[in-house]
């Protein structure tokens, strides 16, 4: 009996040292790939491996898609973003928001291209467990970043609006307007 005890102890020795010996892995390879996986499993998350990237892991937060980029072992980036119709938006007012919303959210960054604009929250970290104190405030701020860049855009989109229909020439084109369409029904018109 104190044989097969014997055993078991040996075996849970040599568990907890490779598991110990795999910690101390992690600290010294920084955060990998494999890790950060396992870390969004265990919060509930369904996360992807990219095929065509090594370093990255898709998921959605609330319906939202996010990406995930994990480089250096220490250095995680989260994006999200969305496509852009070029012919329906103004590049002026996409702008005007996004930098406003960079200086309210001052840890998120937005670039916009041609189709398309990103939100990013990058950050340094040496352990998964230190990332995940902060993780779920980064995913709420980078929701909200998006949020907020829309609602400042149509914001925008609506005052511009607003001020070609105030402007000299929409006044005096409406006032003109106006006037051939009292003549068209004028009774008296002859």
């Amino acid at each position: 009996m104190a044989f097969f005890r014997k055993k078991r102890q040996d075996k849970a020795a040599v568990g907890n040292a490779a598991r110990e010996n795999d910690a101390r892995k992690d600290v010294k390879e920084g955060i990998t790939v494999r890790a950060m996986f396992d870390f969004l499993k265990r919060e509930g998350f369904v996360p992807e491996k990219d095929l065509n990237e090594e370093s990255v892991i898709d998921f959605k937060y609330q319906g939202t898609p996010v990406r995930m980029e994990i480089n250096d072992g220490e250095y995680i980036r989260l994006i999200s973003g969305f496509s852009l119709k070029p012919e329906e938006m103004n590049y002026f007012n996409l702008l005007l928001a996004a930098t406003n919303v960079m200086y309210e959210l001052r840890m998120v960054k937005i670039v916009i291209g041609e189709r398309w604009i990103q939100f990013t929250i990058e950050t340094l970290v040496s352990s998964v467990e230190e990332y995940s104190v902060f993780f779920m405030r980064y995913l709420d701020i980078l929701t909200n970043a998006i949020t907020r860049h829309q609602e400042a855009y149509t914001k925008y989109e609506e005052e511009r609006k607003s001020a070609e229909e105030h402007s000299e020439e929409a006044v005096i084109d409406k006032m003109f307007q106006e006037v051939v369409e009292s003549q068209s029904n004028n009774p008296l018109k002859n």
